[in-house]
């Protein structure tokens, strides 16, 4: 929020002449004030007179006026910056390609060593082939974790890229779910912010060591309207509850695999459920502004100045008729 003057040389002349009048007629009483209180007397020759003084009330009301008319003569005002929508006419809603994002998360820690991992793999590379048999628009991301992010490849159309790193793929170490989520986070609220298709696909065999601060990355994703389907590998009723907890907040389904052919049916699933909202899909974008807006001050100082007039005319009045 910035203030300032639109004409401050207006104001600071106003200012500089109002000042000089006042203190010229501070020490003159009004006409009316020597009318009534003027006396014709033989003596009066001989008395010492005193300088006249204006009362005190009076001066600072008259300082105030000044004040007051000049620096409304200035234009003030006050400038803050507001966030509208553009108006229809500025197209205020733009139809947009529809370009959907998956983003597959797949948990390498060590218990996925062997037979799982390769199952993950192959239920993979056949998921983001037909993902990108739905839409050649379709943005793809990976990242493969442990209790760090061991892979990161942000969403892109170059499936050939996605699936030369699936098949790399190796287990180690442990199990945490935050650093995953929070990166498909970084990566999807951007896709959100023109009302795209988002969705995560989930696989782990464990439970994490950060339980507690998973879940507050998880509400995040959930408030932006991620859809997110798990699959849960192996059999742990803890580690099943677990994803079925994540899914259910990210409105999607969970799955459990318990063996290889499992993992690659409960994928082939997530393909179609994925068709389902990522065909025909509308995508409808709002745009919005900064826009920089003044409030102008003068009228209300030319109020304050016409009431302070008024209090000024009062106390004039007052000092002509009591000799003050």
């Amino acid at each position: 929020m910035d203030a300032g003057f639109e004409n401050p040389l207006v104001g600071a002349i106003s200012l500089t002449a109002l000042l000089a009048i006042l203190l010229v007629r501070r020490g003159r009483p009004s006409r009316r004030y020597l009318a009534e209180n003027s006396f014709v007397h033989p003596l009066v020759d001989h008395i010492r007179t005193t300088g006249y003084r204006a009362p005190r009330r009076l001066v600072l009301a008259e300082l105030l006026l000044a004040v007051l008319v000049s620096l409304a003569l200035a234009l003030p005002y006050v400038e803050y910056t507001v966030t509208k929508p553009l108006e229809e006419a500025a197209a205020a809603q733009l139809e947009i390609p529809p370009r959907p994002v998956v983003v597959v998360i797949i948990d390498v820690s060590g218990s996925m060593a062997g037979e799982k991992l390769e199952a993950a793999k192959e239920a993979m590379t056949l998921l983001v082939n037909e993902l990108s048999k739905i839409n050649k628009t379709i943005d793809v991301g990976l990242i493969a974790f442990t209790d760090y992010v061991a892979e990161a490849i942000p969403p892109t159309t170059n499936v050939t890229r996605i699936l030369g790193v699936i098949a790399k793929l190796k287990a180690l170490g442990g199990t945490m779910y935050t650093y995953p989520l929070q990166v498909a986070y970084n990566w999807l609220s951007i896709y959100r912010k023109f009302n795209q298709t988002s969705v995560i696909v989930f696989a782990s065999d464990g439970l994490p060591a950060d339980l507690a601060e998973y879940k507050s990355v998880l509400k995040k994703l959930a408030k932006i309207n991620v859809r997110i389907y798990t699959v849960f590998i192996g059999r742990s009723s803890r580690g099943e509850a677990e994803l079925e907890y994540m899914a259910r907040i990210g409105r999607g389904k969970s799955y459990t695999a318990e063996t290889a052919k499992d993992i690659v049916e409960a994928f082939k699933d997530i393909a179609v459920e994925a068709r389902k909202i990522i065909e025909n899909v509308t995508v409808r974008a709002e745009l919005y502004v900064e826009v920089k807006e003044k409030f102008r001050l003068s009228p209300l100082l030319y109020s304050l100045s016409a009431i302070t007039l008024v209090a000024v005319a009062s106390l004039r009045y007052r000092e002509s008729r009591l000799g003050m």
